[in-house]
C-alpha cells in the first residue's frame, strides 16, 4: 500500500465487502446457523449447531453455474469474469490480484487445476479410442498434520487412477506432475 487515494479506496472496498470476496474465492460452502450476538459487543460470527462444507464436482451440471472450486479449473479470465459478474460491488484489479495469489500459491487450487486437466486428456483420448469416458476422481489423503499454517515436513505425492467405477486399473503407470 502507497497510502494514495487509488489505495485507500480499495482497503476501503475490501473490508466494505470482504465477505463477498471470500465467498467467491472460497473452494467450498460454508453452511451454518448463525447466531448474531445479543449485546452491543464488539462484531463476531457466532455459530450454533453443526457445521458443513461441501465441495462439489470438478465441473457443474448442465444448466448450473459454475461456483467454488469449480472456477479454479478455468482459465483465469475466464473465472476472473465469472467472479466479477457475480460480485459487481468489488474492484475487478483487487479481485484480480487476490485470484492470482491464490491460483499460484494455494496447493487446492493448483491439484484443481491439474485434476482438469487431466480429465480434459481423458475425454480426448477416449474419444479417440471409441470408448466411454472414464471416472477421473480426485480423493484428498487422509493422514499427515492437519493444523494449519504447517510448511511442508517432507514431499507429498499424489497418485491418481482413471479406471472404471472409479477403482484403480489392473495394469498402473505411474505419471507424476510437478
Amino acid at each position: 500500500m502507497t497510502g494514495n487515494h487509488v489505495d485507500r479506496a480499495m482497503n476501503q472496498n475490501f473490508f466494505k465487502h470482504i465477505r463477498s470476496y471470500n465467498a467467491c474465492l472460497s473452494f467450498a460452502s460454508f453452511t451454518a446457523r448463525i447466531a448474531p450476538p445479543s449485546d452491543h459487543g464488539p462484531p463476531c460470527f457466532r455459530i450454533c449447531g453443526q457445521i458443513v462444507h461441501r465441495v462439489g464436482n470438478l465441473r457443474p451440471d448442465q444448466n448450473v453455474l459454475s461456483a467454488y472450486c469449480q472456477l479454479y479449473a478455468y482459465d483465469p479470465n475466464t473465472a476472473l469474469n465469472f467472479r466479477m459478474e457475480q460480485n459487481d460491488c468489488c474492484i475487478r484489479e483487487l479481485m484480480e490480484f487476490l485470484q492470482t495469489i491464490i491460483s499460484q500459491e494455494n496447493p487446492f487450487a493448483l491439484a484443481f487445476k491439474n485434476m482438469a486437466e487431466i480429465e480434459d486428456d481423458e475425454v480426448r483420448q477416449a474419444a479417440l479410442e471409441g470408448r466411454p469416458t472414464s471416472i477421473v476422481k480426485m480423493s484428498l489423503l487422509e493422514g499427515g498434520d492437519r493444523r494449519r499454517y504447517n510448511l511442508p515436513s517432507h514431499e507429498e505425492v499424489a497418485i491418481v487412477f482413471v479406471g472404471d467405477d472409479g477403482a484403480p486399473p489392473p495394469s498402473r503407470e505411474v505419471v507424476i506432475y510437478p
